[in-house]
């Protein structure tokens, strides 16, 4: 249930230290005795959420350090990408930057963005810990989307998926949060025998069916395929496209013989099973599957940490939670994985501008300090309703939910392409809908299907076979893969 969070009190006491230096360009720089810092940023919902958490904080700021000016830049998120793009090219780049992982990393790649490791490894003055130790595991790493240093960028906030669900019928039915998949299914059973209808899934949103089958694939199957070497080349926790095309160009994966057929049917029996529990799943859209669960028609709805604020408002009429996507263990399958991260971060990096004056990118460390204190950082949750990336935050504990999942997602049965007559999303749908297939069928077209991803994949030149598809330079992602226990 979402309750309103208490306060967290904390008493902070800071020496006031005066710069000096010289102004730097964009914008940045010192006038007026006060050094200037930037901020950007885009709003992740219609409202003006994160530019009153920011303001409030830079208003805090300025008691601990008045000699530091905080511009706030919010800008529309359809354009945010062209916008940056524009200000790094006319060398006037804001001195914090929120963007995308995959972008921060590219950005890093190209020497953008300053290296945050020494700061990292030092003191967070405003808690008095060590700054990297305060938020919570894995973040860091997932703010450069695995492929960058883990001191690249910070985690501004997590966005996760999970389940909601209806916390009125599980007391009712005197039902327990599930753990396991096991668990899970059991409630469902005793929700249908209930007569309500157990999972509202929005099969019409393909977002939605690849979250499910992602869950799938990694969870249930994933050692699969990190196991083997002749598929996960360089053996961390990810099987990268890199690796999927060098698989299927070189043979490794066939779904008509052997072991990667008999994977791909375990996969259809699960979604089969699960079908059994999702009535209509494919005549739901976003909305009329919400609307299930807000109106008690449904007892479950797998969805994202960004509505959270939807269901808060729902409170009067029933109450929602959300638990973790529960975990597949060896009683489903001989080859689990620990669930996947599906979601990610949203980060910030401070941006090369920062280190042509060394009073600003100390202004801009130190804010970041300040912003991601315990005190402040809770301001930012309470205000936006963002997934915390802090730990020991008092916040509601529906938070906890979509900070879950530690390996990245593999994604070896969920291939998509334009080119495909079939793609395994639509046998998934078909199995959603309670329509069967011959699956010695489905998987010779999903076989031929493969070889056609695989061209477009190509098609661009930058990995082929001719330079082993880029395999000689992959990054890690996640670290060195060891099997679940």
């Amino acid at each position: 249930m979402l309750k309103k969070v208490t306060a967290v009190v904390m008493a902070a006491a800071m020496t006031i230290i005066s710069l000096a230096g010289c102004g730097g360009d964009g914008g940045q720089g010192k006038a007026s005795d006060k050094v200037k810092i930037s901020f950007s940023f885009w709003e992740p919902s219609t409202s003006t959420e994160m530019e009153d958490a920011l303001s409030k904080i830079v208003e805090n700021y300025k008691s601990v350090r008045p000699d530091v000016e905080v511009e706030l830049i919010s800008q529309p998120v359809g354009g945010y990408q062209e916008w940056i793009k524009t200000r790094f090219a006319s060398n006037q780049a804001p001195t914090i930057e929120s963007n995308h992982a995959t972008i921060i990393g590219e950005q890093y790649k190209q020497g953008l963005t300053v290296d945050l490791k020494e700061a990292l490894e030092g003191e967070n003055p405003y808690d008095k810990k060590t700054w990297k130790d305060c938020f919570v595991d894995g973040k860091l790493e997932q703010a450069t989307d695995y492929t960058q240093p883990w001191h690249v960028a910070l985690p501004l906030f997590d966005l996760g998926v999970a389940y909601y669900y209806n916390m009125d019928l599980y007391e009712k039915l005197n039902l327990k949060i599930p753990e396991t998949w096991n668990e899970f299914i059991h409630n469902c059973e005793v929700i249908e025998q209930d007569g309500t209808n157990p999972i509202a899934f929005m099969a019409q949103k393909k977002d939605a069916v690849v979250w499910f089958m992602w869950y799938l694939n990694t969870g249930l199957l994933g050692d699969a395929f990190l196991s083997d070497s002749d598929i996960n080349i360089n053996g961390d926790c990810a099987i990268s496209n890199n690796e999927i095309a060098a698989a299927i160009s070189n043979g490794k994966i066939d779904l008509t013989s052997g072991k990667y057929k008999e994977l791909q049917e375990r996969f259809w029996d699960e979604v089969k099973n699960y079908a059994k529990y999702s009535k209509n799943a494919t005549g739901f859209d976003e909305a009329a599957a919400k609307s299930q669960l807000l109106t008690g028609k449904a007892a479950h709805l797998m969805s994202g940490s960004w509505d959270i604020q939807t269901f808060m408002e729902n409170e009067e009429n029933m109450r929602i939670g959300a638990f973790k996507l529960p975990l597949f263990t060896k009683e489903n399958s001989e080859y689990v994985c620990g669930n996947p991260v599906i979601g990610g971060v949203q980060s910030l990096t401070i941006t090369k501008s920062a280190e042509k004056d060394p009073a600003v990118k100390e202004a801009a460390i130190d804010f970041l300090q300040f912003m991601f204190s315990k005190e402040q950082y809770k301001i930012f949750v309470d205000s936006t309703k963002q997934i915390p990336t802090v730990k020991e935050l008092d916040v509601d504990p529906i938070f906890e939910a979509f900070q879950g999942g530690s390996v990245p997602v593999d994604n070896i049965l969920c291939l998509d392409s334009d080119k495909m007559a079939q793609t395994p999303t639509d046998a998934v749908m078909q199995l959603l809908s309670g329509q069967n297939f011959d699956y010695a069928d489905m998987e010779k077209k999903l076989n031929e299907n493969y070889k056609m991803w695989l061209e477009e994949y190509e098609s661009d030149g930058k990995f082929t076979k001719e330079n082993n598809y880029g395999l000689d330079e992959l990054e890690m992602r996640g670290g060195k893969y060891e099997k679940a226990q």
